[in-house]
């Protein structure tokens, strides 16, 4: 009986080398140097992140609001979306945009969004749909308190004459003065002016948000005139002096 289960055993043992040698062979088959080839895997990491975010602290409705911000990109080069949102995360997108990083580089930018009256936070998420897997993302997210304000702003909304008048002809300079900003504009002068002379000038009263006054003057078109220009001048607290003009 035993003698039998030595056979069996020498018998096990052959056919197993015999195996090992067959796929040895199989495996070094065409590699004449019985060389072993590897891949190389080449490992991806990514790390990009907030150094500096700074939007202006305070802004005023309907002007450009400007914001600045430093991203830099540790690992290798990658493309991100960036994203500013109005007062919280998944609010309203103020602004979307998408910048290219190599690895190690770190960018300054610039960017401006349009100031609201309901806008008192500016929240900035790079890679918001988390398309890059970053395994730290604690520094893709910043936020910045802003204060927005809608100070008084007077506009010249109006300035009708005649078409065509000739020298000489008494005509109608109908100017309207209106205050299309959020306070109340304190009293100011209204000037009209033939080229660089003053013709007309008139006192405009304090004008509630939305109130508009009205002028009529007569004037008697010069041989010289060629461009008619009223100004309003501007008021305590006033931003944008651009409208004071036509």
């Amino acid at each position: 009986m035993i003698g039998r289960m030595f056979k069996v055993l020498v018998v096990l043992l052959v056919l197993g080398l015999f195996s090992t040698n067959a796929i040895a062979q199989e495996a070094t088959e065409g590699n004449p140097g019985n060389e072993i080839n590897f891949t190389q895997v080449k490992v991806v990491s990514y790390s990009i992140g907030f150094k500096d975010f700074a939007p202006e602290k305070v802004g005023y409705v309907g002007k450009p609001l400007k914001v600045f911000m430093t991203i830099r990109n540790d690992g290798d080069d990658v493309k991100a979306q960036i994203v500013l949102y109005k007062n919280q995360i998944g609010g309203e997108i103020l602004k979307s945009f998408e910048e290219t990083f190599k690895k190690g580089e770190e960018k300054s930018l610039v960017k401006y969004v349009t100031a609201t009256s309901d806008l008192n936070k500016i929240v900035a998420v790079i890679d918001p749909y988390n398309q890059i897997p970053e395994s730290n993302r604690d520094d893709n997210v910043r936020e910045a308190n802003v204060t927005i304000t809608n100070p008084p702003d007077l506009a010249i909304t109006r300035l009708d004459i005649p078409d065509n008048p000739r020298a000489g002809e008494s005509v109608k300079i109908t100017v309207e003065v209106k205050n299309i900003g959020g306070e109340v504009a304190d009293s100011s002068k209204l000037m009209v002016y033939d080229g660089n002379r003053e013709i007309c000038r008139a006192d405009v009263k304090s004008l509630k948000p939305g109130e508009a006054q009205t002028f009529e003057f007569n004037y008697v078109i010069q041989k010289t005139t060629k461009t008619i220009t009223a100004v309003v001048n501007n008021v305590r607290g006033e931003v944008n002096i651009g409208n004071n003009r036509l």
